[in-house]
Parts: C-alpha cells; sequence; structure tokens
C-alpha cells in the first residue's frame, strides 16, 4: 500500500530498458515525466509561446522541461531524443572530441551535476545547454539551427525559473545571454530555411514548448519577437534594417489581414500585435536618427 502510494505522488520513473549513448557506448536509464493524474495543470501561455502550468497541492511545482533532452551521463552528448540515437558516422569524431569541452564548460556554471540520479531545474537547463553543444556538430539534415535556438529559448526559460527559486546567482543574466543566443540563432535558421540549406519546416518538434507544436509560424513570430527584445542595439541603423526584415516574416503569419482558420489563434494574434508594436518602434527610432543627423 505504502509502494503504492509512493507511485502515485511520483513526478518521474526510470525506464528498465536501457539506452546505449551512440558516442561513447555508455548505458543508462532515461527518466520519464509520469502523465495523468492531474499532475500537470495548465496556466496561461506567454508572449514567448511557453505554457506555465500551476503547481497542484498533490504534487507541488513540476517543470516538464527539464525531461525532454537525453543526455549521456558519461561523455555528455545530448540530443532531442530522436536524434540521440541517429547519429551518421561523421559526425561522431568531433561530437567525441568534444566531450572535454562539453563537461569543462557546464562544470563552470554548475558543477557537480548527476545525469544519472532524478532530475533538478539545473539538470534540466544543463541538458539544453549540452544539446545546443552538440547540434553544432550535427548534420544539416536534422535542422540543427532552430533546434539549437529551442534549446537555448528553453534554457533562459529555466534560468528564470531558478532565479526566483535562488535569487542572487547572477541566473537572470545568464538568461539574458541564452535568450540573445536564441535570436541569433531563430534569426539565422529563418535564413538557412530561406535559401534550402536546413529546412525545419517539416520538423515535428518546433515547439517551442512542449504542449504544442506552433510549426512555422510560430518560428517566424519568436525569430522577430526575439530579435526585437533581445537583438543587438551596438548599431540602431543596421538593427532597425533587421527588425524591418523580420517585421516582413511576422506578416507571413497573418497573411496581411487574411484569415487563416488552420493556423493557431494564439500566434495569429500575437504576430499581429507583434507586427504592429515593431512598425511603432521602427518609426520612432528612425525618427531618432533622423532628429541627431540634422544636430550634427
Amino acid at each position: 500500500m505504502a509502494e503504492q502510494t509512493k507511485k502515485e505522488l511520483s513526478i518521474t520513473f526510470f525506464e528498465k530498458a536501457e539506452i546505449k549513448c551512440p558516442i561513447c557506448g555508455y548505458s543508462f536509464h532515461r527518466e520519464t515525466l509520469r502523465t495523468g493524474g492531474g499532475r500537470l495543470n495548465s496556466d496561461r501561455l506567454s508572449d514567448e509561446l511557453r505554457r506555465f502550468y500551476k503547481p497542484t497541492e498533490k504534487y507541488g511545482e513540476i517543470h516538464p522541461l527539464i525531461y525532454y533532452v537525453l543526455v549521456c551521463p558519461h561523455c555528455y552528448f545530448a540530443a532531442f531524443e530522436k536524434d540521440f540515437y541517429e547519429v551518421k558516422n561523421k559526425e561522431r569524431p568531433e561530437l567525441r572530441d568534444g566531450e572535454s569541452d562539453r563537461k569543462a564548460a557546464l562544470d563552470l556554471i554548475f558543477p557537480g551535476l548527476n545525469f544519472g540520479s532524478e532530475r533538478t531545474l539545473k539538470e534540466g537547463i544543463a541538458s539544453y545547454y549540452l544539446a545546443c553543444a552538440s547540434y553544432k556538430f550535427r548534420i544539416p539534415d536534422l535542422a540543427p539551427t532552430i533546434k539549437q535556438g529551442i534549446s537555448c529559448l528553453r534554457a533562459a526559460w529555466l534560468l528564470l525559473d531558478l532565479h526566483k527559486k535562488e535569487p542572487g546567482h547572477n541566473y537572470d543574466l545568464l538568461a539574458k545571454c541564452f535568450y540573445q543566443n536564441a535570436a541569433r540563432l531563430y534569426r539565422r535558421a529563418v535564413h538557412l530555411e530561406s535559401t534550402g540549406k536546413e529546412a525545419f519546416s517539416s520538423v515535428a518538434g518546433l515547439g517551442p514548448d512542449i504542449d504544442k507544436n506552433y510549426g512555422f509560424d510560430g518560428v517566424l513570430y519568436l525569430a522577430g519577437l526575439l530579435e526585437y527584445r533581445y537583438g543587438s542595439r551596438a548599431d540602431m541603423r543596421k538593427r532597425i534594417s533587421v527588425l524591418e526584415e523580420q517585421r516582413r516574416s511576422v506578416s507571413r503569419v497573418f497573411g496581411m489581414g487574411r484569415s487563416d482558420k488552420n493556423k493557431p489563434k494564439e500566434v495569429l494574434d500575437k504576430a499581429r500585435d507583434l507586427y504592429n508594436e515593431l512598425g511603432e518602434y521602427i518609426s520612432e527610432q528612425t525618427e531618432e536618427l533622423n532628429d541627431s543627423d540634422e544636430t550634427v
């Protein structure tokens, strides 16, 4: 009876089947989030298309995102599930050689992590960092750039969660760094898609969260939003040019006023709002630059 109660209250379990790392050959068991039983209580959807969850009296606070990247506890190779198993021979040398770099970089942020035990927020954040580091060496057929972008975005979300729990450790500043990387990667992914170098429109897990896949439209919207919020401000003329390009991309989501019943209303509404906000911002910044030119 006590064992049954323990199971009913548990959030995750370790699968019986062993997973063999395709890079180093180490075998381990995957920790999987249990579903059902009222464990996840959906809350609001953020402007960044992140789904929040309300803590429940029975299970407390749950962070489902932390369980969706497979990580080898030995060599720290990491990827989303399907990509973890499908490793090409030409990818292996650099992934093997990158083991020490992955470990050294992670020790600077979160020393002493153990991916063989139950995950916490820190292992969850680290899993996305390691995924980003591993996808750097994956083939274009896997659309590694957008998957790096998603990994950075999710890491930023989880870092903000950790900052709320443990303020004073600069996790919010680290989150900003991941946001900035996400902005760069989303923008590059859209460019690579448009030039046919990395097609991601058919990728099943574009999320960006795990509750719903907003697909190509979600990527276009987020590329614009992330560039607006976290893109470089070093050169305002260049920034305006980039944002004008992003505004055109965002307009493709809602078709410049044409409705599409097949598209999620959440993205359509948010894309329209972003399109208008970008227009106002670009106009304001352009006017300021023109005024400064006249005073020189």
